[in-house]
């Protein structure tokens, strides 16, 4: 408050600086949370068969879904409004993940 708003801000657009970095970055968030979602049980069982299954299924619904609102919204998609989907998906469906059905992950 002290400085001030950023030039520019609320007038020109302000664009990711590497959009490849962007989706490795998802990438790697989207691959790590199968160790976090279903790999924090320490053994294999049906729990975490359904809590990886729901991670991934839960992820891709939501950056399909949030692509569709983009392309509904501005007429185009964007790679990085897809990660931010997947990102939003993941968050979503951590703390249920190993508990609800795989259609309550695509809702």
């Amino acid at each position: 408050m002290y400085i001030g708003r950023r030039i520019g801000y609320g007038k020109v657009p302000f664009t990711p600086h590497s959009i490849p970095f962007v989706l490795l970055g998802a990438t790697l968030l989207w691959f790590g949370w199968f160790g976090f979602n279903p790999g924090s049980a320490g053994a294999a069982g049906a729990l975490e068969s359904q809590a990886f299954q729901n991670t991934n299924v839960a992820t891709a619904v939501a950056a399909l879904w949030w692509m569709f609102l983009s392309w509904a919204h501005t007429g185009k998609t964007s790679a990085v409004g897809a990660a931010s989907g997947a990102i939003t998906g993941l968050v979503a469906i951590t703390p249920a993940s190993g508990f609800v059905g795989t259609w309550a992950s695509i809702i």
